[in-house]
């Protein structure tokens, strides 16, 4: 337990909310008097980052407004207490991103994306079916096509045209990119490579958004089916505009899971994976081998997977789908049953919570046991 009581409960949520609306409107009369005045302009870190004595008394304001009404919350504001660490206490988090938290500007952020992930469908299904400059990456079983080149600089481009300041994160020529609180767009330009060099159709374009280290936003396209996934924080999923949510099924043996044993090729895995598919053979309705992360966990967010599990995989492979699949009313976490991290590539995603357990503690069950081959 902790000193935040109920602040779980939404009558303390809602008592924030009321407050916080009330002071942050009384806030507002400093940027209206200051916005025409002549002011003191400081840099900090560059000439593109720069500050006035108006942000300092903004944030001096909401401050002292919520130390008066909060005294034990934590605050992490720019300009005073940007050094903060953030932990599990409440905390109030301030910063010049400007209005990005607010709902109409990443409904305007879905709309573009969902427009621009359309377009790059053209790509996929362009080619499909079309000869292919195969390379490979890692090894064998990671591949490269001029289309993933191709969809990701599409994509790219659209994004900084719209919105110059946001970063990127992509799978071919933006991997090494750090996720930092700024809106951080996480691409797999095709997730379901070896799938697409062998003309199999279940491929797909996924797009996700971050914003403070947070999924906001998630739109994944399945260009060949023509299925176009959406997910925006607290607004629930959609697939081709239409509601989308989790199954009812509370039992393992009765789920149909999702898992890729093809991904047991590496070393590091192997016998993990194939000691996890030999159980689930006796433990569940049935397995299926998606060969697309992110379809697995649209499928789950869709209603027709129950479970879904991969590991050792790339974070672009998988956020799109995590915040859609939390949307339509699924759980996710790390294998262990720690929480998601948008930048570890390894996730169990299930319909609901009580699966969600099932499945953990099968995984627990089988950890550490060894699959003997031998001859007859």
């Amino acid at each position: 337990m902790s000193g935040a009581g109920d602040f779980s409960e939404d009558s303390a949520l809602k008592e924030c909310q009321d407050f916080m609306c009330e002071v942050i409107e009384k806030a507002g009369d400093i940027v209206r008097r200051g916005i025409d005045a002549v002011k003191k302009v400081e840099t900090k870190t560059s000439v593109f980052d720069l500050v006035t004595e108006y942000d300092g008394e903004v944030e001096d304001f909401l401050v002292a407004e919520i130390h008066r009404k909060y005294p034990d919350h934590k605050i992490i504001a720019e300009e005073k207490h940007a050094k903060e660490a953030l932990t599990d206490d409440p905390t109030g988090v301030m910063s010049g991103a400007g209005d990005f938290c607010e709902d109409s500007v990443l409904k305007e952020c879905q709309d573009f994306m969902c427009e621009v992930i359309e377009k790059a469908g053209d790509i996929v299904r362009r080619g499909i079916d079309a000869v292919k400059k195969v390379e490979t990456k890692t090894s064998v079983f990671d591949l490269v096509t001029e289309y993933d080149g191709e969809v990701e600089d599409f994509l790219v481009a659209e994004i900084h045209r719209k919105y110059p300041d946001h970063k990127i994160i992509a799978e071919e020529k933006h991997a090494k990119e750090a996720l930092t609180d700024d809106p951080t767009w996480i691409i797999d330009p095709i997730d379901g490579t070896t799938s697409f060099v062998h003309g199999y159709p279940l491929v797909a374009i996924s797009v996700a958004l971050a914003f403070q280290k947070r999924l906001v936003l998630g739109v994944v396209s399945a260009p060949i089916q023509r299925e176009l996934y959406c997910a925006r924080r607290g607004h629930g999923a959609t697939m081709n505009g239409q509601k989308i949510h989790t199954t009812s099924t509370t039992s393992l043996i009765d789920s149909l899971v999702g898992d890729e044993p093809s991904l047991a090729s590496r070393d590091k895995y192997r016998n993990e994976i194939l000691v996890r598919t030999y159980g689930l053979t006796s433990r569940v309705s049935g397995i299926r081998a998606v060969g697309s992360a992110v379809l697995g966990l649209v499928y789950v967010a869709r209603g027709i997977l129950d479970v879904y599990q991969v590991e050792g995989i790339y974070p672009w492979d998988l956020a799109a789908g995590a915040i859609i699949v939390q949307e339509a009313g699924g759980v996710i976490s790390h294998p262990d049953g720690s929480p998601y991290d948008i930048m570890n590539g390894s996730i169990v995603v299930a319909a609901n919570e009580e699966l969600h357990k099932q499945i953990l503690a099968f995984n627990q069950e089988f950890s550490g046991k060894v699959l003997e081959l031998r001859d007859k």
